[in-house]
């Protein structure tokens, strides 16, 4: 058996006993650094000790098609520690899952989102999707009508890595969009004050023009984060506020930052 075939066997089952599980890197307000939510990645728990990150199996999940399955674990898992978080008494955050393309295609999509978040008991508002440019292109129609149905019943839309290819905000005129996530490739080299930096100016004003509000990934020094807030950035995710963390870790870090 090849390594791929023994790894694709290995993900199978990780799916069938239910291993993959959130990890939670925070997304932090810019104006004064609280916490306003987190993005749910995917972990695969390969064993009690062993947590593996996605660069290690995702370019098989992709190859046998297996995201969606896996976006839907996460989805599940991020709902119901939403609603732990809530009966404990947590509110004002939420948490964004990314979903896979083939997905955004699927009739029962919505009704699957909605339901889980439904079972939960937790309302639609603190669950963001987030998707890639590439995604909502390939059948912007279908995909705009199933974005459309989230955001009726409260869910927000996050556009995902913008910035990072051939992004263009004339697609934003026809798709329902909350915020826009700014690739972490062009965050890094805004302290040199130079193309990047003139883009990410341009990029922000002209989002909220558009109604969006703005995230920038990849945040990792201070320079970066104070260049953002003074260009009116909306919020932050980066390695500066801190690396996914386990729900206890994401949990204290409300508390400490609220």
């Amino acid at each position: 058996m090849s390594d791929r075939e023994a790894l694709f066997r290995d993900l199978e089952n990780a799916l069938d006993t239910d291993a993959f599980e959130p990890a939670f890197q925070p997304v932090a307000h810019l104006s004064d650094g609280a916490i306003a939510g987190f993005e749910s990645l995917a972990r695969w728990r390969r064993a009690p000790d062993v947590l593996i990150e996605p660069a290690l199996f995702m370019e098989e999940a992709i190859a046998r098609d297996l995201v969606g399955r896996i976006s839907q674990r996460i989805m599940r898992a991020a709902c119901a520690t939403m609603a732990r978080w809530r009966a404990d008494g947590v509110d004002g955050v939420f948490f964004s899952v990314n979903v896979a393309g083939r997905d955004l295609e699927r009739a029962d999509f919505v009704d699957e989102v909605l339901g889980v978040v439904a079972a939960a008991g937790i309302p639609a508002s603190t669950i963001k999707i987030e998707v890639t440019e590439q995604q909502v292109l390939h059948d912007s129609g279908l995909v705009g009508r199933q974005l459309a149905r989230l955001r009726e019943a409260g869910v927000k839309i996050l556009f995902d890595d913008f910035g990072s290819g051939f992004s263009s905000f004339t697609w934003l005129t026809r798709l329902p969009a909350d915020a826009l996530k700014f690739d972490q490739t062009i965050i890094g080299p805004i302290v040199e004050r130079g193309r990047h930096y003139k883009i990410i100016a341009a990029m922000i004003a002209l989002a909220h023009d558009l109604g969006l509000e703005t995230i920038a990934e990849g945040v990792e020094t201070e320079p970066q984060r104070d260049l953002l807030a003074a260009l009116g950035c909306d919020f932050a995710q980066g390695h500066l506020y801190a690396r996914a963390l386990g729900e206890a870790g994401a949990r204290a870090m409300v508390g400490a930052r609220r």
